[in-house]
C-alpha cells in the first residue's frame, strides 16, 4: 500500500513538473518574440542606472549619470548584468552579444510571477489550478512589456514576489524555513527599491504576528540579508547602506527627484485607468468581490500603492511591482468562481467545463482590452526609432563617433539622456553634445549626428 502511494505521488509530482514546464515554455516564447519585434525603452534608467555602470564593469568606457557621481546607486544590480555583458564582449567583442545575454536574463526573471502563479494556483486547486493562474500571468501585457527591461524596479518586483510566495503559502502555515527565507527576500527587496519597506513590513506583521518564532525566523532571515548587503555598500560605495541612505537623503529629504515632475496622489489611479482602460475597472471588481480570501496580499498591494502615491515624484513604472500581485490574485479570484460559473452553466443546459471556459474568456477578454487601449499600444513602440537608428549606425565601420543634438530647452550636459548609452556604441565610438550653445566645439569627434 505504501509503495502504491508512493508511486502515485511521484506520477502526481512529475504531472505537475510537466504543466509548469510546458506553460514556462509558452511564456518564454511569447516573450523572447515580443522582445525580438517589439524594441522599446521603458525609462532612461533601465539604461544608465543598470546597463552603463554594468558596461563599464565589464567592458570600461562608459556614460556616468549624477547618481553615480555621488554615489547614491547600489552595485549590486550593475554587478548581476555586468557578467552577462562580459561574457558577450569575450565572444563576440564587436558585436551585440552582451546586451543580447542580459536581456535573455532579464527574460528569464521575468517568468518569476508566472512561476508563483502555476505555485499558489496548484495549491488552491491541483495542476489545473496553477495552469489556469500561472497562465493569466504568462499572456498578461504588462508583465510581457516590462519582461526584457533591467530595471531596478523589475529586479525587486520579482523578490518581493518570490518573499510573498514564501512567507504566504496560501494552505498552510508557513514554516520556520519559509519563513527565514522570506525575510532574506524583504531584505533585499528593500535594499534594492526602499519605497517597498512599507509593503514588505505589512507582509511581516500580516504573517508573524504575535509569534515569537515566525519573528526570529523572519528577522534572521532579514537581518542576515541586510547585513550583508550593508557591508557590501560599504566595501563597493564607502559607507554601510549608502545606496539607501543617501537616495533618501537626496530624494525624499531633499527632494531632487521632484525636480523631474511632481504628481497629484491619485495619479497611479489615474495611470491604471488610462494604460489599462475598463479592463481597470473589471479586474478591481473582480479582486474585491471575495476581498476576504487571500486579504494578506491585498493589504500588501494597498501598501505598495499607497506609499507610492504620497511620495511627489510618480511615474508609471513605479507601480509595477503592484501589477504582479494584481494579476496573480485576479488569476485567483476568476479560479475560485469556475466552480460557480459551472454549476450556473448546469443549471442553464450547458456542460460543466462552460464554467472554466468562461473563466479562461474573462481572464483572455481583460488582456485584450488593454492590448486594444491605445495609450498602451503607445507603449510598445516608446524610442523604437532611436534604437533603430544607433543599430545602424553601429553596422558601419567608418563611424569615428556620434553627435547627440539634444531636444530643444535640454541642457546640453544631459543630451545623452535620450540615446540607449554606450552598450549601443561600437567599440572606440564615443558619444558627445552637439549643441550650438557649446560653440559645436566636439564637433571634430565625430562624423554622425543623431537628432532627436
Amino acid at each position: 500500500m505504501a509503495s502504491t502511494r508512493s508511486y502515485s505521488t511521484s506520477r502526481a509530482g512529475a504531472r505537475r513538473g510537466l504543466a509548469l514546464a510546458g506553460l514556462l515554455l509558452l511564456a518564454a516564447a511569447v516573450r523572447i518574440a515580443v522582445a525580438a519585434t517589439q524594441r522599446n525603452i521603458v525609462w532612461p534608467d533601465e539604461i544608465f542606472q543598470t546597463l552603463e555602470p554594468a558596461q563599464h564593469l565589464a567592458v570600461g568606457p562608459w556614460i556616468r549619470s549624477w547618481e553615480w557621481v555621488v554615489g547614491m546607486r547600489s552595485w549590486l544590480v550593475p554587478g548581476v548584468l555586468a557578467g552577462p555583458l562580459w561574457l558577450g564582449h569575450q565572444i563576440d567583442p564587436t558585436g551585440v552579444l552582451g546586451p543580447r545575454i542580459a536581456t535573455g536574463l532579464m527574460l528569464a526573471l521575468s517568468l518569476t510571477p508566472v512561476t508563483i502563479g502555476f505555485l499558489w494556483g496548484d495549491r488552491l486547486k491541483g495542476p489545473a489550478g496553477g495552469l489556469f493562474v500561472g497562465g493569466v500571468a504568462a499572456v498578461w501585457p504588462d508583465l510581457i512589456y516590462m519582461a526584457p527591461h533591467p530595471l531596478t524596479d523589475v529586479f525587486a518586483s520579482h523578490l518581493l514576489l518570490l518573499a510573498l510566495y514564501a512567507a504566504f503559502p496560501l494552505t498552510s502555515p508557513p514554516s520556520t524555513r519559509r519563513l527565514a527565507v522570506a525575510g532574506a527576500l524583504f531584505g533585499l527587496t528593500i535594499y534594492l527599491r526602499m519605497q517597498l519597506g512599507p509593503a514588505a513590513a505589512v507582509a511581516a506583521l500580516i504573517v508573524a504576528g504575535r509569534s515569537r518564532d515566525r519573528w526570529a525566523a523572519l528577522l534572521t532571515g532579514g537581518g542576515g540579508a541586510m547585513a550583508l548587503l550593508g557591508l557590501f555598500d560599504w566595501v563597493t560605495l564607502g559607507t554601510p547602506f549608502q545606496s539607501i541612505w543617501l537616495n533618501f537623503w537626496f530624494n525624499i529629504v531633499g527632494k531632487v527627484s521632484d525636480e523631474f515632475g511632481v504628481q497629484a496622489p491619485l495619479y497611479y489611479i489615474s495611470a491604471f485607468d488610462w494604460y489599462w482602460g475598463p479592463t481597470f475597472l473589471v479586474a478591481l471588481s473582480i479582486i474585491l468581490f471575495r476581498y476576504k480570501t487571500h486579504s494578506q496580499l491585498l493589504l500588501v498591494l494597498l501598501a505598495i500603492v499607497v506609499t507610492q502615491s504620497l511620495i511627489g515624484h510618480k511615474e508609471w513604472r513605479f507601480a509595477f511591482p503592484a501589477i504582479p500581485i494584481i494579476v496573480l490574485l485576479l488569476g485567483m479570484r476568476l479560479l475560485e468562481a469556475a466552480p460557480e460559473l459551472s454549476s450556473r452553466a448546469q443549471r442553464h443546459g450547458l456542460p460543466a467545463w462552460a464554467g472554466a471556459a468562461g473563466a479562461v474568456a474573462a481572464g483572455a477578454v481583460l488582456c485584450l482590452m488593454i492590448l486594444a487601449n491605445p495609450h498602451s499600444a503607445s507603449l510598445w513602440s516608446t524610442r523604437r526609432a532611436m534604437l533603430e537608428t544607433f543599430e545602424g549606425l553601429r553596422s558601419k565601420p567608418d563611424i569615428c563617433g556620434i553627435g547627440f543634438l539634444f531636444a530643444p530647452g535640454a541642457e546640453a550636459d544631459q543630451s545623452w539622456v535620450g540615446g540607449p548609452g554606450s552598450t549601443a556604441l561600437a567599440p572606440g565610438v564615443s558619444l558627445y553634445a552637439a549643441a550650438p550653445n557649446n560653440g559645436w566645439k566636439s564637433i571634430r569627434h565625430y562624423n554622425a549626428l543623431v537628432i532627436e
